[in-house]
């Protein structure tokens, strides 16, 4: 297709537009996957970056959160106020984390939040699922931890978040969080080639394709500097 019949705007939400190129911003991008959509490319650049100006060293991971069946649901459960009462709940558990860390060693690394998520609907069910992917400072933390590890650790606290938000138990939410393969990435500010895999990798999630647009919801969201 030339490029004077490629659409540039998306139909569902003309402010979003599609990006055919193979790079973004110099960073590669999965090219069998696009076209993207622009502004969500933009996102993931913004939220990568403010990651990386907070910290030299930044662990980021993904995963995916998905509703169960046969439980009761909150009344908000098809609107952006999921994700943003999970990314509440995360911090919170985090900030109480390290203030337990500092506690036991006053030299103990902190750590903020930053996320970058897309909203997706099932083509089934039409029910909303996320895909995310968080950064942290990779001197407080190096690994989401081990599946049914009885520690506090990074997976658990997802999950711990997740129930929260949908006001169930962990244990009705098994499964429900999805870590995907290699899907954790250790970033350095002066590692560009790394920034690079990541970026390709991640970009993935900006494809246009499975979003959905019009229903008066964000498919797309990352923290503010």
């Amino acid at each position: 297709m030339s490029d004077s019949f490629k659409p540039k705007r998306i139909p569902g939400n003309t402010n979003l537009r599609y990006w055919y190129d193979a790079t973004y911003d110099g960073y590669p991008l999965m090219v069998n996957k696009g076209p993207f959509v622009e502004q969500y490319l933009e996102k993931l650049y913004q939220t990568m970056q403010y990651a990386l100006d907070d910290y030299a060293r930044v662990f980021a991971f993904r995963f995916d959160l998905r509703l169960p069946h046969g439980k009761p649901l909150p009344n908000d459960v098809m609107t952006n106020l999921m994700i943003r009462d999970f990314k509440a709940s995360l911090d919170e558990q985090v900030i109480w984390d390290r203030q337990r860390a500092r506690n036991l060693n006053r030299s103990a690394h902190d750590s903020r939040v930053r996320m970058f998520w897309v909203r997706e609907l099932g083509e089934v069910n039409g029910r909303p699922h996320y895909h995310c992917i968080v950064f942290l400072n990779r001197d407080a933390y190096r690994s989401v931890g081990g599946i049914n590890s009885e520690r506090n650790n990074m997976l658990n606290r997802i999950e711990s978040a997740w129930a929260r938000t949908l006001r169930l138990q962990v244990d009705e939410i098994r499964g429900l969080v999805h870590f995907t393969k290699g899907a954790t990435h250790h970033l350095t500010r002066t590692d560009y080639v790394g920034q690079d895999e990541f970026f390709r990798r991640s970009s993935y999630l900006c494809k246009a394709a499975t979003k959905h647009y019009g229903d008066g919801q964000h498919g797309c969201g990352g923290s503010r500097c």
